[in-house]
């Protein structure tokens, strides 16, 4: 039954009705109204992602881990094809290497490495399909890659314009590099760059939002096995679809209403059970019109290859304040609703042949997610959770 007929069957039970009661059915016309114009279908199914809900094993704060040790404020990871897990140690200005068990394995960089002359090269890395790990200095303008095989280690330029700097790579199967940045001149990019030639070209820009003071928020992207990138708006709920040639062939738009950002939402965790307001922020708040002064519709996007499903990150959040994540099919049928915690803005989980990575950055305690705000985590991460997702077969 479509809505326009159920809502016109609601009209003409009420106005039979009306003629007998008089204003007291006029009540009922307002609550029917409102129940038909809703429909009976919800706008989301939610479904849990984890079955069972503890991780399958976690990497990091292990002390039988003696060569990694614990991990301080861990964000920055990476998993190759063949479920490895690279974890950044910032405090070490290394990057570890685990199996997809969670055992260790090696680590690239470290204090004595010659890359540690390179200003934060772990932030911002990926890995090729031979297992090679390739980083970004954003304050050398350089790729450095560190070989899979061996001790080979070696840098090249990557400079696009000034003050231009990257914030999230994945390579190819055809060999090229797809690098997320951003400039002040150009907004956000997305290029691929050719470890050939040493050139680049660009494939999309995104410049339409006035990027805050504190912190990126930024577009995101992926890749499906036919080498076609998914990447998102920093804006709208609304994903471009390109070729593995760069040309734009498709787009899936979702009209939805934005959250408009809050003065609580600039409260954040700065230390464990210290919540406090981003420093100077509303300065750089006052600066955020238009739609800058919304969080984006969507801000993060996971497709598993495996499963056939996409995997997109809403600013919405459930009571919880975890944030929902909508999955589509490839065609970009909607299937259900999930949720779970992440970085507004900055999408720092990873769904990957049906596991789910992400940081410790949850919690239970009510009194602390009633004071944090959508820019905010609810624990300072230390180590990496690995989750097995598992779906109904209706889903």
């Amino acid at each position: 039954m479509s809505s326009h007929f159920a809502l016109a069957k609601c009209f003409g039970k009420v106005q039979e009705t009306f003629s007998r009661n008089g204003f007291l059915v006029l009540v009922f016309l307002i609550i029917v109204f409102s129940a038909c114009s809703s429909g009976s279908k919800p706008d989301r199914v939610r479904v849990d992602f984890f079955e069972p809900k503890t991780p399958l094993f976690s990497i990091g704060n292990d002390s039988e881990r003696v060569e990694t040790g614990n991990y301080a404020y861990l964000l920055n990871f990476a998993v190759d094809e063949a479920e490895n897990i690279y974890v950044a140690d910032k405090e070490n200005l290394k990057i570890d290497r685990f199996d997809k068990e969670g055992n260790f394995i090696r680590s690239f960089g470290g204090v004595s490495h010659e890359s540690a002359s390179y200003h934060r090269w772990f932030d911002v890395f990926t890995v090729d399909p031979g297992g090679n790990l390739m980083a970004y200095s954003g304050a050398a303008q350089k790729i450095l890659i560190f070989s899979s095989a061996s001790e080979e280690f070696r840098q090249f330029d990557l400079y696009i314009s000034p003050k231009w700097y990257a914030l999230k790579m994945k390579v190819e199967k055809s060999g090229g590099l797809l690098v997320l940045g951003h400039s002040y001149s150009l907004g956000y990019q997305l290029i691929r760059f050719d470890l050939e030639t040493k050139k680049y070209a660009a494939i999309h820009t995104d410049n339409r939002r006035v990027r805050p003071s504190f912190q990126d928020i930024r577009p995101d992207f992926d890749m499906d096995a036919g080498g076609n990138i998914y990447i998102t708006d920093s804006i709208e709920y609304l994903v471009y679809k390109y070729s593995p040639a760069g040309r734009l062939v498709d787009r899936f738009q979702k009209r939805v209403k934005k959250n408009k950002m809050e003065a609580r939402d600039f409260n954040i965790l700065t230390r464990v059970d210290r919540v406090e307001a981003i420093p100077n922020y509303r300065e750089s708040w006052e600066k955020l019109e238009g739609v800058s002064g919304y969080f984006p519709a969507m801000f993060g996007i996971s497709i598993d290859n495996d499963s056939g499903r996409i995997y997109v990150w809403s600013s919405d959040q459930d009571p919880e304040k975890r944030f929902l994540v909508d999955v589509y099919d490839l065609n970009f049928s909607y299937k259900c609703t999930g949720g779970y915690y992440n970085i507004m803005g900055n999408n720092h989980a990873v769904i990957f042949k049906g596991k789910f990575y992400v940081p410790n950055i949850g919690s239970d305690d009510e009194k602390l997610k009633s004071e944090v705000g959508r820019f905010g985590v609810f624990q300072i991460p230390y180590r990496l959770d690995v989750f097995r997702i598992s779906w109904p077969s209706s889903h």
